[in-house]
Order: structure tokens, then C-alpha cells, then sequence
């Protein structure tokens, strides 16, 4: 069944819709699921940028779809937000941050409602900190998906938003949810969790609860636990500690490691790493407004 092509998916699923019949419809969401598994491992492998970047709208809209008809299947909500956190990730943040945002919020948004169905969460915990705080505190292993993916979509629109007080004032929040993640399976997505923790104590000013020192230590552990070959730690360790730290040493040497990498030495993460090259460019175009003159 692993054979399936997408066509014949489309086909399926319409005719369970047309049919009537939930059974019908549930096997054959089944059927599908690895499916659609390989086809985002598929994208994962991808080595075109333009190419990915024309696809993956597509594969947006067809998640969207299915949680829309599947609305209790969490796993397609979870799915849905990683796509468009990677897609904001790799294909709008340098060139239109406000669009960035925007599906930033939409994966939260999903990430909430999954987190909902399967995580005890509720919405009103979003501003009530305290019993936000109670529910992370309680969060087990099984629960790390939806701690992370809420936490990685959250923590993408602070990112860009930083100059924002909501933004700040979501920043406390942020931490308890990775710093939870990391409690229970800090290696989670490539050690995601790291990351986004070395990117908000290195990008923020050290009176808004920055901490060069700590954000360097969350990315060495990125880069231990990944073996180095997830580009998107160095990339974030230059873009966001090197230059809080006034690192410029640190800062070309990452920058080295990345230009000499070989994309086919880790398939399974092609495509992030060839957004992370192409990103890299920009950012070392930058390098002389980005450090002070010796």
C-alpha cells in the first residue's frame, strides 16, 4: 500500500467523502498517513530551493484540507504545523517577516488545537501564566510533540516580533516550554529546543533577560547532539550569538564549516541545510555592518 501515488489518494479519499461512510473514511486516512509521511521525508531530501519552495504551498493546502475533514486526527495537525513553520523558516523571513508572522500564527494556532485534544491543554492558559506553567510542569515524555511544535511556532513569531511587548511579555513562557522540552527529550527534532532556546538568550539585550553565555552553551549542545550537520544551529549561533558577543572569530569559522559541507552526506535534511547555505550568504554579505570595526 506504501505504493500509493498521490492520485490515487485524492481519489480514495474523495470517493470514502462522496460514500458517506466514516469507516470508509477513517481506513482509508489510515492507508494514507505513511504515505504523506514520505512525501514530507520526500521534501526533507529535496536539494532544489526554487523547486521546494513552489511545493510545498501546495502541501500546505492539502494538510489543511485533511484537518479540516479529519479534525480529530492530531497527527495531521502536527504535520500542518511543522510545514508552515518550515516553510516561513526557509522561504519569508528575509523577505516579507510580516507574511513570516502571519503563518507563524497559523501553526500555533494549530499547535494549540492538537494540544487540546491530546495534551490537557486549554486555551485560556495562553494567558494565564500560572496555569500555564502548572501544565508544562506536568507534561511527560509522550507530550514533547505538542510541547515543541507550540513552543518552535510560538517562539518563531517572538522571534520576529521581538520589538513588540507581547512579544516580550510571551518571552518567560517560551522558556518554560522548551526548557521543559529539554528536560524530557532535548534532542527532540534536531535538537530544536536548543536551538530556539541559543537563539532568544543570544538575541535579546542582556537587560531583557539575554545571556550570551547560556545562549552558546544551548548551541554547542545543538551542535553535539546534531554532530554538526543540522546547518540551521550554525546559521542561528552566527546569526544571533556571534553578533550579540561580538564573536566574529566564532562567526567565520561556522561560516567556513558551512560553505565546505557536503549536502549529501545527510539526506534526510537536504533541504534544510540548503536553506541554511542560501541564508548564511545573506548573512555574511552583512558582516561588516553586522561587527564593529577592531
Amino acid at each position: 500500500m506504501r505504493n500509493l501515488t498521490t492520485q490515487t489518494i485524492i481519489i480514495a479519499l474523495l470517493t470514502a467523502f462522496l460514500s458517506g461512510c466514516g469507516v470508509m473514511r477513517n481506513a482509508v486516512l489510515q492507508t494514507a498517513k505513511p504515505v504523506f509521511a514520505d512525501q514530507l521525508l520526500a521534501m526533507y531530501r529535496e536539494s532544489d530551493y526554487e523547486l521546494a519552495q513552489t511545493a510545498i504551498p501546495a502541501n500546505i493546502k492539502v494538510l489543511e484540507g485533511l484537518v479540516l475533514s479529519y479534525p480529530d486526527d492530531t497527527q495531521l495537525k502536527l504535520w500542518l504545523t511543522e510545514s508552515l513553520c518550515g516553510y516561513a523558516v526557509g522561504f519569508l523571513e528575509e523577505t516579507d517577516p510580516e507574511r513570516a508572522s502571519s503563518f507563524y500564527l497559523r501553526a500555533k494556532n494549530c499547535a494549540v488545537s492538537a494540544a487540546i485534544q491530546k495534551a490537557g491543554f486549554k486555551n485560556e492558559y495562553l494567558n494565564d501564566p500560572d496555569r500555564l506553567k502548572k501544565w508544562i510542569d506536568t507534561r511527560t515524555l509522550k507530550d514533547v510533540p505538542y510541547l515543541f511544535w507550540l513552543g518552535q511556532s510560538w517562539g518563531s513569531w517572538i522571534a520576529i516580533n521581538v520589538h513588540k511587548p507581547q512579544a516580550m511579555a510571551d518571552m518567560s513562557k517560551l522558556q518554560w516550554i522548551m526548557n521543559r522540552v529539554l528536560e524530557l527529550d532535548e534532542s527532540f527534532y534536531h535538537a530544536g529546543a536548543h536551538i530556539v532556546m541559543g537563539a532568544i538568550l543570544g538575541n535579546i539585550p542582556v537587560m531583557f533577560g539575554g545571556n550570551p553565555d547560556k545562549s552558546l552553551g544551548h548551541f554547542d549542545r545543538a551542535f553535539e547532539l546534531t554532530n554538526r550537520s543540522f546547518l540551521l544551529v550554525h546559521y542561528y549561533c552566527m546569526k544571533t550569538y556571534c553578533v550579540s558577543a561580538q564573536d566574529k572569530k566564532l562567526f567565520n569559522q561556522l561560516n567556513n564549516e558551512v560553505s565546505g559541507y557536503d549536502l549529501n552526506s545527510t539526506p534526510d535534511t537536504r533541504l534544510m541545510n540548503v536553506i541554511a547555505k542560501k541564508r548564511m550568504e545573506t548573512l555574511t554579505a552583512q558582516q561588516e555592518d553586522l561587527f564593529f570595526d577592531e
